[in-house]
């Protein structure tokens, strides 16, 4: 089963997170509290879109909220909702409370280099570890131990038997029934959306110019010949050059 997700090793990322949701994703936006920001159709599509959220984006608001993509799957139990994020930022986040009544599971790289998985079940982190043959944490450690001896990966004690990536995404596959390809990834048409990292974030909302603000900026690029994307976030760049004329 590992062997299915050798492609993973040569997939354009860096830093990241993948999560699966066991609810459909209106449930999941709202537990998140996510803003509903566009769509990405294709995998480099949002990675373009993230990009973009960087480069308009004041530095304080980085690690405050989370832009990420969405996209329904399906598993042999059902539904779920996939989410990705291109800048490790998942390493940050809980999802205890969006586990209610459900299952989350969590796989990330951050910036730092430092990976990540967790599993929530019903408000409680179930199990987590930050290398595949490392120790384990929450309130049932050893609770995938059997699935990883399954899928011939190592016991806390034993060395790194597989890449990382690769393992974690046999893992939730063997937890969710839901195989991740790369065909999946690359051709899904994702709903992107910004996810508070705290409560003071989520109370205070992402950074915003108002409608009429950006409608004036997008006039004014077209107006001297700058293409310019029509929703989401515009480019840091055209946005210094409205400024310095007006």
């Amino acid at each position: 089963m590992i062997d299915d997700y050798a492609w993973w090793a040569a997939f354009p990322v860096d830093f990241y997170g993948l999560a699966l949701f066991q609810l459909p994703p209106e449930v999941v936006l709202e537990r998140l509290h996510a803003t509903d920001e566009d769509q990405a159709d294709g995998f480099r599509a949002l990675v373009d879109h993230f990009h973009a959220y960087l480069e308009a984006t004041p530095d304080r608001y980085l690690s405050d909220f989370m832009p990420a993509g969405i996209v329904e799957a399906t598993g042999t139990d059902g539904p779920w909702t996939l989410l990705f994020e291109l800048g490790g930022l998942m390493s940050a986040a809980d999802f205890t409370a969006a586990s209610e009544g459900s299952m989350v599971m969590a796989h990330y790289l951050n910036g730092a280099g430092d990976p990540g998985f967790a599993w929530y079940v019903d408000r409680e982190l179930r199990t987590a570890f930050q290398s595949l043959g490392g120790p384990r944490y929450g309130a049932e450690p050893a609770a995938l131990d059997a699935a990883l001896a399954h899928l011939g990966l190592p016991d806390a004690s034993g060395p790194l038997a597989a890449l990382w990536g690769s393992g974690e995404l046999a893992l939730i596959e063997k937890l969710s029934g839901l195989r991740v390809t790369e065909e999946f990834l690359r051709g899904s048409r994702y709903r992107t959306v910004l996810i508070p990292m705290d409560d003071e974030a989520r109370r205070r909302g992402p950074f915003r110019r108002t409608a009429s603000e950006e409608s004036e900026i997008r006039d004014w690029a077209r107006g001297i010949g700058i293409k310019v994307n029509e929703h989401g976030a515009i480019p840091a760049s055209i946005i210094e050059m409205y400024e310095a004329v007006h």
